[in-house]
């Protein structure tokens, strides 16, 4: 029985480890897909938040029938979040308003390809700037209809490339992402 087990735990491991496989009609098995979500640096942000938005977007990830992985991948995640505005309030006492938005990019880092991106808006209002961004951060859920969307164009592309490439899908150990940071340059 236990080696039975072992076999069973070999299958598994192996079938978790294969990042996508292509169902004999071209349809491609996105669960299978290992997406990885990947946290640039940010000085306006705090590791805490950052943090709190790679949660969210590894929840979203999974809402949306793919796999998520910590380790390496092929395809990837990267969010982007930029501070647009911090106000003061004129009220008593004095409240923050800071808009962030956050660009999200779904993108096959193999292939050095983006296959879908997003730009999500967010406002939020506390009693400090700190708390006012990190509110504004906070307030993306991964359920979001503009995910969804960017989820959706990404697997629609995947599908096109490859019912038109016959090549395997592989695992990269490539996690170098700065090519599309240098890109939306």
């Amino acid at each position: 029985m236990n080696k039975l087990n072992g076999i069973g735990i070999v299958l598994m491991m192996v079938a978790l480890c294969l990042p996508l496989s292509v169902k004999a009609q071209g349809e491609v098995e996105f669960a299978n897909l290992a997406v990885n979500v990947q946290m640039p640096e940010n000085e306006e942000v705090s590791a805490a938040v950052l943090s709190s938005l790679q949660d969210r977007l590894y929840e979203a990830v999974s809402l949306n029938a793919l796999g998520s992985t910590d380790g390496d991948s092929r395809f990837v995640i990267l969010p982007i979040v930029n501070v647009i505005s911090k106000n003061v309030t004129t009220s008593i006492p004095p409240q923050f308003v800071a808009e962030v938005e956050i660009a999200i990019y779904f993108a096959d880092n193999y292939t050095r390809t983006i296959l879908s991106q997003v730009v999500i808006s967010k406002k939020a209002m506390d009693d400090s700037e700190t708390k006012a961004v990190s509110k504004a951060v906070k307030s993306l859920q991964a359920r979001d209809k503009k995910i969804k969307r960017l989820f959706d164009a990404g697997k629609k592309n995947l599908a096109e490339y490859f019912a038109t490439h016959t090549e395997e899908i592989e695992v990269v150990g490539e996690t170098d992402t700065d090519w599309i940071l240098n890109d939306k340059d």
